[in-house]
């Protein structure tokens, strides 16, 4: 009997409610993710799931949460645009904090097709604080900053970075960001290059890197000592997927024998990338004139086309500030002394008088007058053609309404390249409607 009232006295006890405001156990906990890259930045827009479970996506900053039943455990994948798969399995027993590290999955390389393809904004665009992504600079930009710049790049549809040189302080005056000298260190130019050739163009493919050895300055025979076999072992590997200009930005100050013996020195050092010539503006060659007695094409201009390995022309204009000067047209009339020929000419000061010249030699192998009446020239090779510096000089400096006079003249280059059935690459932007790639 009293065993009988004993197991009645338990049976009432649990069949008597809880006291509304006593603590329950909880049976359910959350676990709060974060979905990383491997320097512990958020990767915004991944898709998490646990099995069984609907999938969550990640905020700006990598974080997502997900509520479990307490004792079990959540397996877990993890999968993001341009990153490899991730997995894991997180026991959750309580409140639960986990992060997780995905692996880049890179950009494809580009073919040569590609490469040759120039698309850029050498001065155009700007970041967050309104300055100018001048990539010149980039080996002395904080990383944070240099990753927003590429990744801006390539989202405007840029496929091509112009990097180098790789000298202590700023690469342009006003540029900003004072850079360590690299010259003599490879490893930290292979970085930055592999930084560049991971952020991925809208074509797929990873940035082209567009590497100038030099500055164009006096005397390069040291500076180049220092940076030839430097780059050569930072681009062992990669060389194929790169440009390179061994006779630097614009070298005025370099004679025409500098120019051939730097050429002479990298060319079997450059690991197979693409070189590429940048005059000065209005020039279509790297041969003397007035003539100098050591220039190895002997003051030939297309002596220097048909025997240096250049395969790449990055022209240069004297560049338009207003859209009146982007409008120039033939509107001189000329009597030619020699033939008498007559008819309208180019003003001797538009940016078209040189421009048209360059292109028509050096992209079509063709030679025009003064009149614009073309004939074959043989004599001149063929060379990929890139209006690389146009508007560039006053869009650095922010000068009021450039940017509808860069896309005029722009505009006005593509006009001109069609009618030489030329496919110009553009290196200060490209013309509209915007012609992403």
């Amino acid at each position: 009997m009293r065993f009988l009232i004993l197991v009645l006295t338990f049976v009432l006890a649990a069949c008597v409610p809880s006291t509304p405001g006593t603590p329950q156990p909880p049976t359910l906990a959350w676990l709060h993710l974060h979905i990383a890259d491997a320097a512990n930045r958020g990767i915004g827009d991944a898709l998490a799931t646990c099995e069984g479970l609907p999938a969550v996506r990640t905020n700006v900053n990598g974080d997502a949460s997900l509520q479990l039943t307490r004792g079990t455990s959540c397996t877990l994948s993890v999968t993001a645009t341009h990153w490899k798969p991730g997995a894991a399995v997180i026991p959750v027993e309580r409140d639960t904090d986990f992060s997780l590290r995905l692996d880049r999955d890179p950009p494809r390389e580009p073919t040569k097709a590609e490469i040759l393809e120039y698309r850029g904004y050498l001065a155009n665009l700007r970041d967050f604080q309104d300055r100018i992504m001048w990539t010149p600079s980039l080996h002395g930009v904080p990383a944070d900053i240099r990753a927003e710049w590429l990744q801006g790049y390539a989202s405007a549809g840029a496929t091509h970075i112009p990097i180098g040189p790789f000298d202590a302080g700023e690469a342009y005056p006003g540029a900003g960001f004072d850079g360590p000298d690299l010259n003599d260190n490879p490893t930290a130019i292979r970085a930055l290059l592999d930084e560049i050739r991971d952020t991925r163009t809208l074509r797929g493919h990873g940035l082209i890197p567009v590497i100038f050895l030099d500055g164009g300055g006096r005397n390069p025979a040291p500076r180049l000592a220092r940076i030839i076999p430097t780059l050569s072992t930072a681009l062992e590997g990669i060389g194929t997927s790169t440009i390179t200009l061994p006779c630097g930005w614009e070298s005025y100050e370099w004679t025409a024998k500098e120019c051939g013996d730097a050429v002479r020195t990298w060319q079997p050092l450059s690991q197979g990338s693409v070189l590429a010539w940048h005059p000065w503006p209005g020039r279509s060659n790297g041969a003397s004139w007035p003539p100098q007695p050591d220039d190895p094409w002997g003051s030939d201009g297309a002596r220097f086309w048909r025997e240096t390995p250049f395969e790449m022309f990055f022209a240069q204009i004297a560049p338009p500030r207003t859209m009146e000067q982007a409008d120039c047209h033939r509107t001189v009339w000329y009597v030619d002394p020699n033939t008498g020929k007559s008819g309208w000419t180019y003003p001797e000061d538009c940016w078209m008088n040189r421009f048209e010249d360059n292109l028509a030699r050096v992209g079509a192998s063709t030679c025009n007058d003064a009149f614009g009446d073309r004939t074959p020239c043989a004599q001149w090779p063929t060379r990929v053609f890139v209006a690389f510096e146009t508007t560039t000089y006053w869009e650095f400096r922010k000068v009021p309404g450039i940017q509808a006079v860069t896309h005029r003249v722009n505009d006005r280059i593509k006009a001109l390249c069609e009618s030489y059935a030329v496919n110009c690459g553009f290196g200060t932007g490209w013309p509209l409607p915007l012609d992403r790639p």
